[in-house]
């Protein structure tokens, strides 16, 4: 999980397009990136590609969570150590309106614990502020 998620932040060093792109439209409506206009952009293509990556990251940290307990055995592994950390990150994450407009469109594709935890914090995590400088 680790790894992956440090290829995601590298992924991000190499193509710096993707965060720009993404910094640069924080303040925008969910519906902007389900207009067509945004399907003649290449970097529309790229940043929704990564915003899906590490969607579905969120959803196998959700997934871990869920079926962890505090003491390992062959069937239950151990507690995901931090997990109230990864909620808030996750939480903050979404905040964007890219991965907004995913999750109210096309939530079916991931798995019932990434589409639990947005039903369940969907209304306080719209009702935040977004920072363009926090991506």
């Amino acid at each position: 999980m680790i790894s992956r998620l440090m290829e995601g932040d590298k992924l991000l060093i190499e193509n710096p397009d993707i965060q720009k792109y993404i910094s640069q439209n924080a303040r925008q409506e969910e519906g902007y990136f389900r207009n067509e206009a945004v399907l003649g952009e290449q970097i529309f293509y790229k940043a929704k590609t990564y915003v899906y990556r590490q969607l579905n990251s969120f959803d196998e940290i959700l997934s871990i969570a869920s079926r962890t307990g505090t003491r390992g055995s062959f069937l239950r592994p151990l507690a995901l150590v931090e997990i109230s950390d990864w909620e808030t990150y996750i939480k903050i994450k979404l905040r964007h309106p890219l991965y907004r407009s995913i999750l109210n469109n096309e939530k079916e594709i991931f798995g019932a614990s990434l589409r639990d935890f947005w039903e369940k914090n969907k209304k306080d995590i719209e009702s935040l502020q977004v920072d363009p400088f926090m991506w």
